[in-house]
């Protein structure tokens, strides 16, 4: 009982020194052990096998309405209550430098925009925003008896064909990109605008050095 191991009574009198009876134990404890760990093997297995055999998931034709998910209902619902609060900014501040290796390269301030165009080109949430769009009731819907109506407004996501254009700006001291960067932290979104902000400015009295600001909407 101690061992937890389940020796039958034969055995027992079968080995009837301690000795032998302390290795009858150590036996079953580790058949016990070889078992539990192919059991264990063979669930890893069955369920790598489930899940390579999950179909595709797939992707969804952007020529009709695509509803916001749950999460971002909250987030609408959060923003129209608290009048587009930053609470929720995910502001972040990356500042582009030559590299101290002497055959290094200058930032290439149109080489710099092109790639920022490019990343929000690529990924659909960063051109993505919310509207309300006016849905058919769903039959578990009671009609509204005031209005004369069988739609709901329901919040949609809204993707952008192209990425909006990313232009160099010049602040003059370093003061003003300081006011920039607290502009963006305290910056209030209008979902039904953007998620997502990207401008980029020389730093003021460095030689070919570049800060970004990218401010995100969760």
């Amino acid at each position: 009982q101690q061992f937890n191991a389940s020796i039958a009574l034969k055995s027992l009198f079968e080995n009837g020194s301690l000795q032998q009876q302390a290795a009858l134990i150590d036996q079953h404890i580790s058949s016990a052990q070889e078992a539990k760990t192919s059991s264990t093997q063979e669930a890893k297995e069955a369920q790598a096998e489930d899940l390579t055999n999950l179909p595709a998931i797939p992707r969804i034709e952007r020529n009709q309405i695509i509803p916001a998910s749950f999460a971002q209902q909250r987030l609408w619902f959060l923003h129209q209550l608290n009048h587009a609060s930053p609470a929720f900014n995910m502001p972040m501040v990356l500042q582009l430098s030559r590299s101290k290796n002497a055959n290094a390269q200058a930032v290439n301030p149109d080489a710099l925009l092109a790639s920022l165009t490019a990343l929000v080109q690529r990924h659909e949430i960063l051109r993505t925003h919310f509207a309300l769009q006016d849905m058919p009731q769903s039959a578990n819907t009671s009609k509204n008896t005031d209005t004369d109506t069988n739609t709901d407004a329901q919040v949609v996501q809204v993707i952008s064909e192209t990425a909006p254009n990313i232009t160099l700006e010049t602040p003059q001291s370093r003061d003003e990109l300081v006011s920039i960067a607290r502009h963006e932290r305290e910056y209030r979104f209008d979902l039904a605008q953007n998620l997502c902000r990207i401008r980029v400015c020389p730093n003021p009295g460095t030689d070919a050095s570049y800060v970004v600001f990218i401010t995100l909407h969760p």
